[in-house]
């Protein structure tokens, strides 16, 4: 797992942060950045090394589960990043409109 900024930066921010985590172990193919629909603020970046020992040190430093040839790489928010007011704004946002539905 990662914290990182997630409030702050863009997706392909998101992803040059995590490749800069993962180079310091080898060489980096790919970063995709998924977002789940949920109300906290969360992502997971699905990394792709160029060699087996390389995607096994991001696993066993990094990762928190493989599909194939990609370590799955949880990002959480840094809690200092964003005020608790506007988070707890943004779950009652979420559940009001889960509501109207």
């Amino acid at each position: 797992m990662l914290k990182i900024n997630l409030a702050r930066l863009t997706r392909g921010e998101i992803a040059e942060v995590v490749a800069v985590y993962c180079a310091e172990l080898g060489l980096v193919k790919s970063v995709a950045i998924l977002y789940p629909e949920t109300t906290t603020p969360r992502a997971f970046a699905l990394v792709t090394m160029a060699a087996a020992d390389e995607r096994e040190a991001v696993a066993n430093l990094l990762g928190d589960g493989r599909v194939g040839e990609m370590v799955i790489i949880r990002l959480e928010q840094e809690e200092h990043s964003i005020p608790n007011s506007l988070l707890r704004n943004a779950v009652s946002a979420d559940h009001g409109l889960a509501h109207r539905s």
